[in-house]
């Protein structure tokens, strides 16, 4: 009987669970959605304790059809920047927060009028943005006073789920930590000057520690629930992208990962932190002690299709790629503007909204679909060419849920105009919440781990796809310009 250990990723779309032996192989996958959440008019929120319960129940179910039996390590990967406001309990008193929330426009704008967005920027690796825990907490604080009262702590899913399986306080890690918008990123603290302004204090905060680190044991409460022994280590792990970075083996310079889930996900690592003072871009903590990530990041790349895909009745596989599998890029000439939540990278921009421009009677739904495929690539292309400013990106690597769609991936090589290398491995998330559970263990496994031969995608360039991107960048700020006339005219 050989040592496995157990790695959640808790996802946006999914919650997956796997069993990982010291060689890096996945031995048994389980996978469910997330639990219900409550979506519109800007908000995204969900019951924390649901997807606690939904992860205890995974686990066991995993654990119950593996033939390997000896798990020795539990660690966790999440959705970044969702916020779960904690009583004294440890239980949440509200709703957890996704990072999906954009309902947080106005507190933003408010704190930034107080505290220099420059100067945010500098300290945080981060524009200002809805996206990161701070205005998710300073809209609680606003809107819902009772519940921000409440808590005595904010904190984030990885931080929660650990809390509640054992660990006697609640931890998080670098790399979760400076997607809030209230981690030093060069001091590698909370920044006082940001929770003064805030009103919230450090011990309203998870305390950080590296990623891959001892944190407690699995009480008996949950190895009855989850059927794993009592009193196995807890290892704390990190933010997704960061988990997938590691995972893919992106580690080179020059080298990037693309993860294409809900939201599409550009990072590059480098070795000391880089601050874009002009907002496109944004800068992380590694889990890989000495690295920060560059990154960038398109908020709606799966939400979009899977959106399409339920306004155009597409119910399979198989019926998606007839729809898209005989029109050339392009060719239905619609320009569809992915914003369906706002723009992330490079604007950062949560009121401007997505639209379908050029549409005639003559279009088929077939034409739409793919509209939504271009649009999306197309985007993606606005965000490489903003980090390519700063670091030269020589291999694009692409993981994630959606890195098996071909078309997307040779429209992507093609609008580009650079190879595109696709990880074999569907699941660079978890095996990279794996690398982490056995460092936590004392056990380097990356020098075994086998990041498996990528197979690679080659461009079609040509003078019309530069047209077509030129004609789609200008149709992006004529939309923002008009929204702005909007906001004008509402004020």
């Amino acid at each position: 009987m050989k040592d496995i250990v157990c790695a959640i990723d808790i996802g946006t779309s999914r919650i997956k669970v796997a069993l990982i032996d010291s060689e890096g192989k996945i031995e048994t996958l389980s996978t469910e959605p997330v639990p219900g959440e409550t979506q519109g008019d800007m908000a995204f929120y969900f019951d924390p304790e649901a997807y606690f319960l939904e992860i205890c129940n995974l686990i066991r179910r995993t654990f119950e059809k593996s033939k390997e039996k000896n798990v020795i390590a539990l660690c966790i990967t999440n959705q970044r920047a969702t916020i779960i406001p904690a009583g004294k309990d440890g239980y949440a008193v509200g709703p957890a927060l996704s990072w999906q929330d954009t309902r947080c426009g106005t507190e933003v704008e408010k704190f930034m009028q107080i505290f220099d967005a420059k100067n945010f920027r500098k300290i945080t690796g981060l524009p200002p943005s809805t996206l990161w825990s701070l205005g998710k907490i300073l809209w609680l604080k606003e809107k819902e006073p009772h519940c921000f009262k409440s808590a005595s702590k904010f904190v984030l899913l990885h931080d929660y789920i650990l809390h509640r399986m054992g660990t006697e306080d609640f931890i998080t890690d670098f790399s979760n930590a400076s997607l809030t918008g209230l981690l030093d990123l060069q001091k590698l603290s909370w920044s006082d000057e940001i929770l003064n302004v805030a009103g919230i204090k450090s011990s309203n905060l998870s305390n950080i520690i590296p990623a891959g680190t001892r944190t407690g044991m699995l009480n008996s409460n949950i190895a009855e629930k989850t059927g794993l022994k009592q009193g196995i280590p807890l290892i704390t792990g990190g933010g997704d992208q960061q988990c997938a970075t590691l995972g893919a083996g992106v580690i080179k310079k020059g080298q990037a990962s693309l993860c294409l889930g809900t939201a599409a996900v550009l990072s590059c690592p480098v070795t000391s932190p880089i601050i874009d003072t002009e907002r496109h871009l944004f800068c992380t903590c590694h889990v890989i002690p000495g690295f920060w990530v560059i990154e960038g990041i398109h908020n709606t790349f799966g939400s979009s299709i899977s959106w399409s895909g339920n306004i155009a009745g597409i119910t399979s596989q198989e019926e998606w790629k007839n729809i898209t599998g005989n029109i050339s890029l392009g060719e239905g000439k619609i320009f569809f503007l992915p914003f369906l939540d706002g723009i992330g990278s490079p604007d950062f921009d949560s009121l401007t909204k997505g639209a379908f421009l050029n549409l005639s009677l003559s279009h088929s739904r077939s034409d739409i679909i793919r509209s939504v495929m271009e649009g999306i690539v197309m985007e993606l292309r606005r965000i490489i060419d903003e980090i390519d400013s700063y670091v030269k990106i020589r291999e694009l690597i692409i993981t994630g849920g959606y890195s098996g769609e071909n078309i997307m991936n040779q429209f992507l090589a093609d609008i580009t105009g650079r190879p595109i290398l696709l990880s074999r491995n569907m699941e660079d998330t978890l095996s990279g919440t794996g690398i982490l559970a056995w460092k936590g263990l004392g056990i380097d496994i990356k020098e075994r781990f086998t990041i498996n031969e990528m197979e690679c995608i080659y461009p079609s360039k040509s003078e019309y796809l530069e047209n077509l991107y030129r004609l789609y960048c200008e149709r992006v700020k004529i939309i923002r310009d008009m929204n702005r006339v909007d906001q004008r005219e509402v004020n």
